[in-house]
């Protein structure tokens, strides 16, 4: 994380959010796949792999097998509460972007 816009003090705590963060649960990401789709997992993949290749603050990425293409893709699902994370954060930044 640059510390170009928010001071080195900011930087450093928040550096673990980009790559040591808990992986969502399966059945939360089947849920928010389902939310957002509108079908589970095993419609669209005929094999999901539910441990996480990565995982950071924003999202985490499962190898599966999509079942129309035949194909072994990366499938990169965003954490459940972004939209409110991102929110809060444009209110801290617009609240203290004056102190700079």
């Amino acid at each position: 994380m640059d510390s170009f816009v928010l001071p080195l003090e900011w930087t450093s705590t928040m550096r673990p959010l980009q790559d040591k963060c808990d992986p969502t649960p399966y059945e939360d990401v089947n849920a928010l796949f389902l939310s957002d789709m509108g079908q589970p997992l095993s419609e669209i993949f005929d094999y999901f792999n539910p441990e996480p290749i990565g995982v950071a603050s924003l999202a985490q990425v499962h190898i599966a097998h999509h079942r129309e293409s035949g194909k072994t893709v990366a499938v990169k699902v965003s954490c459940p509460g972004n939209a409110y994370f991102f929110t809060s954060i444009l209110i801290i930044v617009a609240a203290t972007s004056w102190f700079t």
